[in-house]
């Protein structure tokens, strides 16, 4: 099979402590969810090796891949791949150079999901990079970092462009530009051909050619 099956060990919030020890890992690698601390807690008790660290901005990221790569033996790996990221930003930036409007910034909003209505907010790595890129995010203010936006803010204050973290978001946002009267040409949608933003990790090198590519296209 081309397939690797890999044993279940719980959810995102509720990893399973036995399933975990029985796998005797040497090492650990977590995301400090409230709900998975006391279970991250009895792995360090029973000498596992613990990593967690909560991946919400660009420098977390960074710091993340260069940790990582210090704990496999191998942080040139971790530098490499952390100014890969660095350049993908500087290229992409290069390429949208002339997406400006009027002297300044588009506004922009990324979408994370639709049910509830979130968008990257403060410090998140998703509004970092559309920054960096020569965006303004529009929820950037907001010391929320995922902050639930009232889809009536759409019509009220639309961004200029509105960038949807998941294709399956597509048609729900189409339809709520329909109910609230707002039209095609108020709003650029960018729509990827797959998820974006999905993952904090050496991904967003991919992520960020993908939007770049989405956006070249749209202006």
């Amino acid at each position: 099979s081309d397939f690797l099956y890999l044993p279940k060990i719980g959810s995102f919030g509720e990893p399973n402590f036995e399933a975990i020890m029985a796998l005797k890992p040497d090492l650990v690698v977590a995301v400090p969810h409230v709900l998975a601390t006391r279970v991250l807690e009895r792995l360090m008790e029973h000498d596992v090796e613990v990593f967690a660290h909560q991946p919400d901005s660009l420098d977390d990221i960074r710091h993340i891949i260069a940790k990582l790569a210090q704990l496999f033996s191998v942080p040139e790996r971790g530098v490499l791949v952390n100014r890969q990221i660095d350049i993908s930003i500087a290229d992409a930036k290069r390429k949208l150079a002339d997406h400006k409007l009027s002297g300044k910034p588009s506004s922009a909003l990324v979408v994370v999901s639709f049910m509830p209505f979130v968008v990257a907010g403060h410090k998140t790595f998703p509004s970092e990079i559309i920054r960096e890129i020569g965006f303004a995010n529009q929820a950037d203010s907001k010391m929320v970092s995922w902050p639930i936006w009232p889809v009536e803010n759409l019509l009220i204050d639309p961004p200029e462009v509105l960038i949807l973290g998941s294709p399956e978001h597509a048609q729900d946002i189409k339809r709520t530009f329909t109910s609230l009267g707002i039209k095609p040409h108020h709003i650029r949608l960018i729509v990827p051909k797959r998820p974006l933003f999905n993952s904090p990790s050496p991904a967003i090198i991919d992520d960020i050619f993908h939007l770049t590519t989405l956006l070249s296209k749209s202006i």
